[in-house]
């Protein structure tokens, strides 16, 4: 009997897998193809994205990539995108200078020792930092980094950080045309990767996410640089630039979009935040940056992201896989921290497989994603990716090596793995963008809330103060709480959401170390004067979050990093 089993294991191991069909079913499109016979996957992506393309002098991409450079873009792409683009190579030396830069890092670092009384200077400074590594970061000048720092939650005069203000004078004309680039009706600018003819990356992780937080953070910086110097029109502009760079790209790109997109408007609400305190903003201001922020919790993007460039992606990546390209199988251990997981998915992709099957499968789960993420309700999003996850661990549990000498098994096996391995992106992304909707709600009822103050003088008591006038009506949020959490205090207001849990946690969220608004962590001395009565007793602020907090909030006034001349 053991001999039969051994000459039936054999046969089955030396089984060859079928040719891969060209299908809607397995590949999902037919054309355009490789010089193999296999879709081309890139060029279909690319070929979809063209259908916008604008010539260049209508392109407000132009002017902005003429203007911030190619440096974020690799350099065997970067001949093939401004060909595409129709646009000389952006000259190296005229282009943006990121506030976060070596050159400004290092000014700010030194101008810091030097109001701390350390004797430094351009030319000494290289000895000091030799002495001192983190110097140059200036990691040691603030109680956080450097990065933190330029995207902080203040303003300020010009005598407190003159190397920022000497940044932005350096860089004033850059901005400005990124400014009007974005204006400009018209953008096309697809992934850098997509344009070149031939790319030996069979994974299209060089694709890039096209992350111009940066760039965000630059125009969020001289906003802020703006409001110390009382130019609050040049501040509103920036932060209008803002939204506009961060919904440029088209919709239907790839779920990365989805969060980084949301990550460089965030970098514009401390801005927008202080503005709902000044005494000096106008309700003509206040209400321009409302309008930025939806009141309503808009359709998801991610059932189009799913219909289009992601499965795009997500069908070039299982092909690679079956191709068994080394540079497919080294980013397995980038999506997945189980190496149980990445070494079995290694080692069934030794055997042969049904190759047709796992293709089927893979369509499948983007048509089970898609259905999901069509949901209006996130909590019945999330309940289905969960109850979907432990399917497919509890299938995996019961299979067992003699199962997986089947092709067909080795196919649907590789499919659960993949799953386990790459599917928690997709609840990460879904998490994702009902937290931007439920605080882009909350900063259009801080607009309201801030038209309401100029006009009367203070916060209202009750949230429903500012309907109808300021705000049309008080939302439903995108987990489908039928009402805000809202507070005045002492030196402002707290403005929340209750979360995915349901549950009124005081602002507080758990996993941030948010509490009643204010990040537990940071400046713990004036968290404690902020918080007043929320402050929930003697000692360290940290370990009072409830453990299960989930809030989104939002507190004005902001926590603001110290710095020099503060109350002259």
């Amino acid at each position: 009997m053991s001999t039969l089993i051994a000459c039936c294991c054999c046969s089955l191991l030396a089984a060859e897998p079928p040719k891969i069909t060209v299908s809607k079913e397995t590949t999902y499109i037919t054309k355009p193809l490789t010089e193999d016979g296999l879709p081309d996957y890139r060029r279909a992506w690319l070929e979809r994205l063209r259908k916008r393309k604008v010539p260049a002098s209508e392109n407000g991409a132009v002017d902005y990539w003429q203007t911030v450079g190619l440096a974020m873009v690799d350099e065997k792409y970067r001949q093939a995108f401004c060909d595409e683009l129709g646009m000389p190579t952006p000259p190296e030396g005229g282009v943006l200078e990121t506030v976060s830069g070596d050159k400004t890092t290092r000014a700010i670092a030194i101008w810091y020792l030097q109001q701390t009384g350390v004797d430094v200077d351009e030319e000494s400074f290289a000895q000091y930092e030799a002495a001192h590594p983190n110097a140059a970061l200036a990691a040691q000048l603030w109680p956080d980094d450097l990065e933190t720092f330029v995207a902080t939650n203040r303003s300020f005069a010009a005598h407190q950080v003159p190397p920022l203000v000497e940044w932005k004078t350096r860089n004033t004309a850059k901005l400005d045309r990124i400014v009007a680039a974005m204006e400009q009706p018209n953008w096309y600018a697809p992934p850098p990767s997509l344009c070149v003819a031939v790319d030996e990356d069979p994974t299209m992780m060089g694709l890039g996410t096209m992350d111009q937080r940066s760039v965000a953070n630059c125009l969020a910086m001289r906003a802020q640089i703006a409001l110390g110097q009382g130019d609050l029109t040049l501040a509103v502009r920036d932060l209008v630039a803002i939204h506009r760079l961060s919904n440029i790209q088209p919709p239907d790109l790839y779920l990365d979009l989805v969060l980084f997109n949301a990550a460089r408007i965030l970098s514009a609400a401390p801005v927008e935040l202080q503005l709902v305190s000044r005494s000096d903003a106008t309700d003509r201001q206040l209400s321009q940056l409302q309008q930025l922020h939806a009141l309503d919790v808009p359709p998801s993007r991610l059932p189009g992201v799913l219909r289009a460039g992601e499965r795009l992606y997500g069908l070039n990546y299982s092909l690679a896989l079956l191709q068994r390209h080394e540079e497919v199988l080294q980013t397995l251990g980038y999506f997945c921290d189980d190496p149980a997981a990445v070494q079995r998915t290694r080692d069934l992709l030794e055997l042969p497989l049904d190759a047709n099957r796992f293709l089927r499968g893979v369509n499948r789960d983007f048509e089970k994603q898609i259905a999901i993420a069509e949901k209006s309700n996130v909590r019945q999003r999330l309940a289905e990716i969960e109850s979907m996850n432990k399917d497919l661990s509890d299938e995996l549990v019961a299979t067992t090596p003699l199962q997986e000498l089947s092709l067909q098994q080795r196919a649907d096996a590789l499919l659960e793995l993949l799953w386990l391995i790459q599917g928690s992106s997709f609840d990460t992304m879904i998490q994702g963008e009902a937290r931007h909707a439920t605080h882009d709600q909350l900063m259009h009822l801080a607009m309201a809330l801030g038209r309401y103050r100029l006009a009367n003088g203070e916060y209202p008591e009750s949230l429903e103060a500012v309907v109808p006038r300021y705000a049309a009506r008080i939302p439903v949020d995108a987990y489908g709480n039928e009402s805000f959490g809202y507070r005045k205090t002492d030196n402002g207001f707290l403005l929340y959401s209750y979360g995915l849990n349901g549950v009124d946690d005081r602002g507080s969220h758990n996993d941030m170390n948010i509490l009643s608004g204010y990040t537990a962590a940071a400046y713990s001395d004036q968290v404690r004067e902020l918080l007043g009565d929320d402050l929930p007793g003697p000692g360290l602020l940290e370990g009072y979050v409830p453990v299960s907090a989930d809030d989104v909030a939002i507190r004005v006034p902001l926590i603001e990093v110290p710095l020099p001349g503060d109350g002259e």
